[in-house]
Formats: C-alpha cells, structure tokens, sequence
C-alpha cells in the first residue's frame, strides 16, 4: 500500500489537504491540494495574499473548520466558516493548488536574515549514508540572530566535521548548513512520535559552545 501524504490539525475535523493516491509519485514532500469544502491561503505578515510559490503563513477555512474553542462549558473565540483560521504553520502553494508544509512557525530560523526551515536541513541530513536521523533547530547568535545546529543519530561511526563540511557544501547554502553538531544515541519524540524540536537545545546545552563546532 502506498502511503499518502496529508495535512490537518485537530480545528479542522483532522484533514484539511490531501495527495490523492495517483499523485503521490509526483507530488512527494508536498500536502496535497484542499479537500472538498476547504479552503487554503497563504498570508504575509501583513495579511495580504501570497502569491503563488511565496512562503507565508497557512490560513484555512470551510465546512470542517471548528465553531471555536471550549472552556468552561462555554465556546470562546468562536470561529465562524468564512473566516480564515491561523493554523501556526509555514508553507506556499504552486500553481495547481498542491500546498507545501515547510515548519510550524516557531520552529523557523532565521540566521543572517534568510529563512531556514528545519525539516528541509534534516531531509538533506538523512540522506548522508553515516546518518540515520536528524534534528535541526535554532540558538540565539549574536551576529547571526540565530545559529542552525543539529543533533544527528549516526549509523555506525560519526562522520568528521570536515567531511560533512564537504558533503554540505554542494547540497545546502551556507547559511542553512549547521554550525554545531551533537551526536545521540536516539532523538527527543512526543508520545506520538514526532520529534520534540524543542527539546533539541537541551541536548546542545549539554555540550560547551565550542564542541562540535564547524570551523
């Protein structure tokens, strides 16, 4: 059974976007288009619409979006169906409508002015053959606003930082590349198992500022 991509959050009914079985070959990495009766945007900062390929913030709405948060027997923050709902992700959509998941927003690094999403470094990360998983996130820097630095699980012996200096070289930017390096037996997960990006900088506050570094 192939498996297929998809996006959603517990507002929405669970399911927001979909690949469709037949698109999946061709449509790897991204979240499908909307599904019947939803509605995706991509907002700047401002509020405006993105347009299409432009990275912005995820809105959604339709039929399955919620009435509004509970509390106390009462719903507050009600939200009605026309009305664009924040999801707290980064994403764009292309021209056919299919949308690309890029980070939750707090997890975006921003190092020198340029955008770093996570799971775009760890996907590349995961590819090295030394390398059985990745997690990227950021620390403050004072000339770079913020560091990417990443905690990797090693399959066999670590690579040196010098060839993963070389191997990063042609695969990602400069400033995308991690700067600091922690080798783990295993990566921080949630009781579902997705990885707890924010539990990543304990595991770099164990280490001094300069071990692991990259020249």
């Amino acid at each position: 059974i192939e498996p297929c991509q998809t996006y959603g959050l517990t507002e929405c009914a669970s399911q927001v976007c979909t690949v469709a079985p037949d698109e999946v070959a061709a449509h790897r990495g991204q979240a499908g288009r909307p599904l019947s009766g939803m509605e995706v945007a991509i907002h700047r900062a401002d509020g405006s619409r993105a347009p299409i390929g432009e990275s912005g913030a995820i809105a959604v709405r339709g039929a399955a979006l919620f009435s509004g948060y509970e509390e106390d027997g009462d719903l507050r923050d009600r939200q009605p169906s026309d009305r664009w709902f924040a999801t707290g992700d980064l994403g764009e959509l292309d021209r056919d409508g299919f949308l690309t998941v890029h980070c939750r927003r707090l997890d975006l690094i921003i190092s020198g002015g340029e955008n770093v999403y996570p799971a775009a470094v760890e996907a590349v990360l995961e590819t090295h053959p030394r390398i059985r998983e990745a997690g990227v996130c950021g620390v403050p820097d004072e000339e770079w606003g913020q560091l990417v630095v990443a905690v990797v699980v090693a399959d066999g012996a670590p690579p040196e930082n010098a060839e993963m200096e070389a191997w990063l070289e042609s695969r990602l930017p400069g400033f995308a590349r991690p700067r600091r390096w922690t080798w783990a037996a295993e990566l921080p997960r949630s009781p579902l198992g997705k990885l707890a990006r924010d539990r990543l900088a304990a595991l770099l506050a164990r280490q001094g500022p300069d071990d692991a570094a990259l020249p």
